[in-house]
């Protein structure tokens, strides 16, 4: 199993634009806005997303040929025959493999790269109301959509394929002129089912403290904003320093841990090239990820442990609460590097 991206949404604050969002996805359209879901969801914030505004994802072509894409989504009762999902490739939106698509009457439908429509689902979705819906493309193959666990609709006999591009974005749209509302996004090779996503922040200074402040002697608490800001942080100016936190989960942890994901905020300084490696740190020993050179401006990296890398075992809900987390510097060129 492999996972490219797990989204809980919760890293952006509420209620106004959130441009950290173009940070991340920066193909994406639209002022998207993070919303408290009060009884929705039940986890944090979800991203409203707004008439034809798209959340573009992009990801490193899986060998495989396999992505699947799940997300809990809340849609209103006046639904478009439009977009709901893309899969496609360089050539970008219009140009899919796969697109599915509620029809008029709310049943999902499954068209092929050539807008072919291939199989629809026996009964309409549930609007008004929360749900976690699922599609796995394997690509030239077939197709399969999940809602809550179950199998709606799949097809095996379209042409899934444009062209002979692989698939590099995954394209979550809104075609309704009311607001849908998303959460707990995942993207993987295989079904991971419905789940719930926690952001933790951190809360406690971790084993490494090798970056400056910019003020006082917390380096968490220089970190732990929501939304980020980019007034105070922690500055790394040499080789191999290391930087660290915990933090608690609220609610605590329960169930199967399907991945643990670090998301570093950095912003280089200099002109000069600059690499970091996200790092966990869990029985007793670090673990970093590859390297990732660094842009100018605000950038979010991401690393993900679909596994607890000292056991080789999935993480328990123990592990997962009590990991530490944060970014080495691997490569630098007589600049800086900075966590905000």
């Amino acid at each position: 199993m492999t996972i490219y991206l797990l989204e809980g949404f919760d890293s952006y604050g509420a209620d106004e634009t959130k441009m950290d969002v173009h940070t991340k996805y920066p193909n994406s359209s639209g002022s998207f806005q993070n919303a408290t879901p009060d009884t929705l969801s039940g986890s944090g914030y979800y991203l409203e997303l707004g008439y034809r505004q798209p959340l573009e994802i992009g990801i490193t072509p899986p060998s495989s040929g396999t992505v699947v894409v799940g997300y809990h989504v809340y849609m209103p009762s006046t639904v478009n025959s439009s977009d709901l999902i893309q899969m496609h490739g360089a050539s970008g939106f219009g140009n899919y493999h796969v697109k599915i698509n509620p029809n008029a009457g709310g049943y999902l439908e499954i068209r092929d790269a050539t807008g072919t429509l291939k199989a629809t689902a026996s009964n309409p979705l549930n609007t008004d109301t929360w749900f976690f819906i699922e599609v796995k493309l394997v690509l030239n193959t077939s197709v399969s959509v999940r809602v809550n666990g179950e199998e709606v609709v799949s097809d095996a006999t379209g042409d899934y394929q444009r062209d002979s591009e692989v698939i590099e974005v995954v394209r979550l749209y809104n075609a309704s002129t009311n607001t849908y509302m998303i959460d707990n996004l995942y993207v993987a090779d295989s079904f991971l089912g419905e789940m719930v996503i926690h952001t933790v922040v951190p809360d406690t200074d971790g084993t490494h403290t090798d970056f400056d402040p910019s003020t006082g002697s917390d380096h968490y608490a220089l970190v732990d904003e929501i939304p980020p800001v980019d007034t105070d942080y922690n500055e790394g100016s040499a080789l191999n320093d290391k930087e660290s936190y915990t933090g608690t989960p609220s609610p605590s942890l329960v169930g199967a841990i399907k991945g643990v994901q670090v998301n570093n905020r950095v912003v280089k300084t200099g002109q000069l090239a600059t690499k970091i490696k996200g790092l966990v740190r869990t029985g007793g020993s670090d673990y970093t990820t590859d390297e990732e050179y660094l842009s100018a401006g605000a950038t979010l990296v991401p690393a993900i442990w679909e596994n607890n890398p000292n056991t080789g075992s999935p993480w328990t809900p123990a592990e997962a609460e009590a990991v530490e987390f944060g970014l080495q510097i691997t490569g630098l060129s007589t600049t800086t590097t900075t966590t905000v």
